[in-house]
């Protein structure tokens, strides 16, 4: 992500069995994704729906969080926790669109 000529962070994802999977989110200049300050969440907030919507771009139905320290940030974007993980259907964040 970046704005201007400025890189804000990034977000690394996979794809597995129709769930797209937030492997890593880096915020430059925030230390602790546990305390996001208002910057911090919104590049938070548009990494995580850039990741939403590249996994409905490849088939994924369901995204999930492996990403230390960011629960307390998607618990509030409407993640749920089932069997250690973070989930949440894509369609809490994008429209998916069947043809």
């Amino acid at each position: 992500m970046s704005e201007g000529n400025q890189e804000l962070g990034y977000v690394v994802v996979d794809v597995r069995s129709s769930v797209v999977r937030m492997l890593k989110m880096e915020i430059f200049g925030c230390d602790n994704l546990a305390e996001l300050d208002a910057r911090s969440r919104m590049c938070a907030d548009s990494m995580m729906r850039a990741a939403a919507s590249y996994g409905a771009t490849v088939g994924a139905y369901q995204i999930e969080s492996k990403v230390d320290g960011l629960q307390q940030f998607l618990f509030g974007c409407g993640f749920i926790q089932s069997n250690h993980k973070l989930s949440s259907p894509l369609t809490n964040f994008i429209k998916i669109c069947r043809m």
